[in-house]
């Protein structure tokens, strides 16, 4: 009989055993919050100027500060770029959160309050997105015999601890960092993991599905893992036929009908036949549905035919898809970034720090490139010696496809390594757990002897797997994000942007990376944004700044451009005017105004920012 012990003490709670992941989750959530805290962040925007913009957007459509109020479907931004603005094509699915819980905080306090409190939560809690759905891939690739020849399986233990150093070191779920990368990120996770279901459940496959179709609503970025789960769905079902039937028509079923209320929910009527590349258009409804729905309907008809059927029935849908693309869009298969103007390539997007490719000659190459490759090459490697088993295919092919492909882009655009991370949580923390399993059995097998063998093996292998530990402490604030941070707080600091709210409502000429600041701290418009819809903005603000001041005027006057907004220490001023010492931000920095630039106010930050009026 047992004394002085309650029933609690003999048996946990019962939501302890039924949910032990949304604890997990909402555990890494709280500490998230309490970093916040104690670095002082906690309640501000992120510093990204997309994190900016989409608040620009959200205020736009909620009718605050600086704006009326725009349509759900109206995501222009009226204020940046040349007269008409620019259409940001940027997915309204991001913002539901956001938007839902500023009308909840409406309920307790002011609309501007209201929206701090929504913009500050919501990206944290979007970890549990990535972390329910990596739990429960985990859960999955646990039922592999691999991993079962083992006794007690920790698989699921070692993905939560991954999972929370990830959480807790990337940007993207800090309160205030609300750009779409957290969501999509968890959009992709969840396609990944459950379309690897062992059971093939119909309903499982179809969240696969309507995951996929979501992240490619969210961004075009992700187009290449969504083709290779896509192509991972119908392989299965070719090799596997009737077993996974029922799941593969999920998946078709999923996609078609995800995307299908992504495009009619977020795309105006007005809009529905125009063909964007960059964006969910109707190419991507089309081409989506056509597969999606194809897709359920072989393998609905041919589930008990032979493998060459199977394929052959593939290969004509697969030849009817890109019918409908090439025929729709066929400008939609080359680089939309290949066409920008020279100068725009040269003095913009190679200055852009997420697009720049993965390179030997880039600063901190040294610690940025272990950092960012090391883990995920070696759950490559792992993939390739350890788990490689031709009756166990299935998450395995579809984590080494997603993994090269994610590993492709990074060294594409740097932008892409924590989605290469994501997806190599599982086999790390299967490799993890089977060093622990197999040292614990030693450590069983030499009870009583002397010289018990230690189980530290997979304390190494648990370290390895952290990127961290493939770079150096601090290595999340690259040098170039530490120069950017210094450019925001001189050329665009409080009193700067005071300074801009005394002045006349007016059009404002400044570097990109001004942009969004000026859009969210003053009523001005901005001639150029670091957006690629903006070009006509952006070349504009190039020429301003590189031609001969007696062409500059003529621009200026061209673009009815009222203000120069003019910051000495910036990168981006130092590059333009390296292009042409003796263009117009060349005689700026050596002291030189043009008779056709006044100062609007004094010079701020020490005389770092000068604010030209232009005299019409």
């Amino acid at each position: 009989m047992m004394v002085g012990k309650s029933m609690s003490e003999v048996n946990p709670p019962i939501f302890l055993t039924r949910f032990p992941t949304l604890l997990a989750g909402l555990a890494m959530v709280a500490i998230i919050f309490i970093m916040s805290i104690v670095k002082g962040e906690f309640g501000d925007l992120g510093y990204d100027n997309d994190d900016i913009m989409r608040l620009v957007q959200i205020r736009d459509f909620l009718g605050t500060e600086t704006s009326k109020g725009q349509s759900w479907f109206d995501t222009n931004q009226y204020r940046l770029g040349l007269p008409g603005g620019t259409n940001m094509h940027w997915s309204r699915i991001p913002d539901i959160p956001i938007v839902i819980l500023t009308h909840v905080f409406d309920l307790f306090t002011d609309r501007s309050n209201a929206l701090r409190w929504a913009y500050t939560i919501w990206p944290p809690f979007s970890a549990l997105i990535l972390i329910c759905a990596m739990a429960t891939g985990a859960r999955f690739w646990a039922h592999s015999s691999v991993e079962k020849s083992f006794g007690t399986n920790k698989v699921y233990v070692f993905t939560l601890v991954l999972l929370a150093f990830f959480v807790f070191s990337f940007y993207r779920f800090s309160p205030g960092a609300i750009d779409h990368h957290n969501v999509q990120m968890g959009l992709v996770a969840l396609a990944m993991v459950c379309a690897v279901d062992p059971k093939s459940r119909f309903l499982v496959f179809l969240i696969s599905g309507f995951a996929t179709a979501l992240s490619l609503a969210v961004g075009v970025e992700v187009y290449i893992f969504a083709a290779i789960i896509c192509t991972f769905i119908a392989l299965n079902w070719a090799i596997q036929g009737d077993s996974v039937s029922m799941g593969t028509q999920g998946f078709g079923v999923g996609l078609a009908g995800g995307l299908a209320l992504a495009f009619f929910g977020t795309i105006a009527p007005s809009e529905y036949s125009i063909i964007a590349c960059d964006a969910l258009s109707l190419i991507t409804l089309s081409a989506g549905v056509v597969g999606g729905l194809g897709l359920a309907l072989v393998a609905r008809l041919l589930p008990s035919k032979d493998f060459k059927v199977r394929i052959i029935g593939l290969a004509v849908l697969a030849c009817i898809c890109l019918f409908v693309l090439s025929y729709q869009a066929p400008q939609c298969f080359a680089n939309p970034l290949s066409a920008l103007p020279d100068e725009v390539n040269r003095l913009w997007l190679s200055n852009v720090s997420e697009a720049k490719p993965l390179s030997l000659s880039m600063k901190n190459a040294a610690m940025i490139i272990p950092y960012m490759l090391g883990a995920p090459l070696l759950a490559l490697v792992i993939l390739c010696r350890h788990y490689w088993k031709v009756r166990e295919w299935s998450p395995r092919l579809l984590v080494f496809m997603l993994l090269i492909g994610a590993l492709g882009l990074t060294f594409y655009q740097r932008r892409f390594f924590p989605f290469a991370y994501v997806v190599a949580i599982l086999p790390l923390a299967g490799w993890i757990n089977h060093l622990y399993e197999r040292g614990a059995a030693a450590v069983r097998g030499h009870i009583g002897d002397e010289g018990n063998p230690s189980n530290i093996a997979y304390i190494g292998a648990l370290a390895v797997s952290v990127p961290l530990i493939w770079s150096v402490p601090g290595l999340m604030l690259t040098q170039d994000m530490k120069e950017a941070a210094v450019t925001k707080a001189s050329c665009y600091s409080a009193d700067v942007m005071d300074a801009l709210n005394t002045l006349p409502v007016g059009l404002v000429a400044a570097t990109s990376n001004g942009g969004a600041p000026i859009l969210q701290f003053t009523p001005h418009r901005a001639l150029s944004g670091n957006y690629h819809r903006n070009i006509a903005g952006i070349s504009a603000q190039i020429k301003i700044a590189t031609s001969n001041p007696d062409d500059s005027v003529l621009i200026l006057r061209q673009h009815n451009v009222d203000y120069v907004h003019f910051c000495r220490p910036s990168l981006e001023t130092e590059s333009l005017v390296n292009e042409n010492p003796n263009g117009l931000y060349g005689m700026l920095q050596a002291g030189n105004v043009p008779h056709y630039l006044e100062a609007a106010v004094p010079d701020i930050e020490d005389g770092a920012v000068s604010i030209y009026r232009v005299v019409q």
